[in-house]
């Protein structure tokens, strides 16, 4: 049995409704570079890169048509020698960077290839074995005003949540940050943790004068509140607010997560999948959280990402965020706070072939 082929499309999926990212864009669509390998025997499986950025999907195509000469012909059940021969190919542009959103898509490819040749959910061919896990549901954009957080928050409770994060960071000024913390609480209630996430948006000043003033909502976490870039602010965030802190979307390598600990920047650990590289770069950063007893949790691509969590000792929870929903014939569900892992074989959902084409980018 070998990787016959692995093909590439580039879908670019509406969003429900247009929101104002963290950069100061008004983001209408989610553009994915879709790659999927066929066995030699018929079985297919995807994996995919996603961009905010859609300008810069047809480089990611370029990197995963590129890449993917490291897995055809290959034996799919090599597929962590296939990722390392593909990271060590990007060495020169990395580590990270782009070209671990390429080999995301050719990893998460060929593990749901596996899934469908041994026809095992991900979860279960992991090694896991919990039907459902932690999942929040990111709302309360910078773009909604917090009249709306009543409905919003409605709206949430209706759909099973338990826990929903909110984005500040984008108010000039900080009391008005402190205004809608205030104003989510409220509309929660006590029963729904609430996370805040400030996308880096404050000084490291400005971070403890925020969160002085907003630990008496208890929040579940405080999320990225100082610039990436300012290791020191981080470390000073995480010892003096009284809030744990989550951080580590930007980290590409084990490396960069070694850093958060060493400066006790963060005290929840978030994972990205694409950063990581996918689903093999995924279990090698969580097992080095593991043996130094962090706690981590999942940043987006829920249906992919709540396998991976099913199997973790020290995961808390995982990131429901819909962006990637369009390209299956079913959403993932939500039950009682907990997002039910899918239990047919790979991802588990069944790709919605006319939706793809409808939203295909020629």
């Amino acid at each position: 049995m070998h990787i016959e082929s692995i093909s590439t499309r580039v879908v670019d999926l509406p969003l429900e409704k247009p929101y104002l990212s963290s950069l100061g864009r008004v983001m209408e669509s989610i553009g994915h570079v879709l790659a999927e390998a066929r066995s030699n025997e018929g079985h297919v499986g995807i994996g995919y890169a996603f961009s905010m950025d859609n300008s810069k999907l047809p480089v990611i195509k370029a990197a995963v048509d590129d890449l993917r000469r490291f897995a055809i012909g290959k034996d799919p059940f090599t597929v962590k020698s296939i990722w390392r021969s593909m990271a060590s190919n990007a060495f020169w542009f990395g580590p990270g960077g782009l070209m671990n959103f390429a080999i995301c898509a050719i990893d998460v490819a060929v593990w749901d290839l596996l899934g469908k040749i041994t026809g095992r959910p991900l979860s279960l061919l992991l090694g896991g074995g919990r039907e459902a896990v932690p999942c929040y549901r990111p709302g309360f954009w910078r773009s909604t005003p917090t009249s709306e957080f009543g409905a919003e928050a409605e709206r949430y409770r209706k759909e099973g949540f338990k826990a929903v994060k909110l984005r500040v960071g984008g108010e000039k000024d900080l009391n008005s940050e402190v205004e809608r913390v205030r104003a989510a609480r409220e509309a929660l209630g006590n029963d729904i943790d609430l996370m805040v996430d400030a996308n880096q948006a404050w000084s490291a000043e400005s971070a403890l004068w925020v969160g002085d003033r907003i630990k008496k909502y208890d929040p579940f976490w405080l999320e990225d509140p100082v610039p990436y870039e300012d290791l020191e602010g981080r470390s000073r965030a995480a010892a003096c607010i009284d809030i744990p802190i989550a951080s580590g979307e930007e980290e590409y390598t084990r490396r960069g997560f070694l850093q958060l600990i060493e400066h006790e920047a963060a005290d929840i650990f978030n994972l990205d999948l694409e950063r990581v590289g996918g689903i093999t770069g995924w279990l090698s950063v969580s097992a080095f959280l593991e043996a130094r007893n962090k706690p981590f949790s999942c940043h987006l691509v829920p249906e992919i990402q709540c396998h991976l969590l099913a199997t973790a000792e020290k995961g808390v929870t995982v990131e429901y965020m819909p962006w990637s929903f369009g390209l299956y014939r079913e959403q993932p569900r939500v039950r009682d706070g907990l997002m039910v892992v899918p239990t047919g074989p790979g991802i588990g959902l069944e790709i919605d072939e006319a939706a793809i084409k409808k939203h295909e980018v020629k």
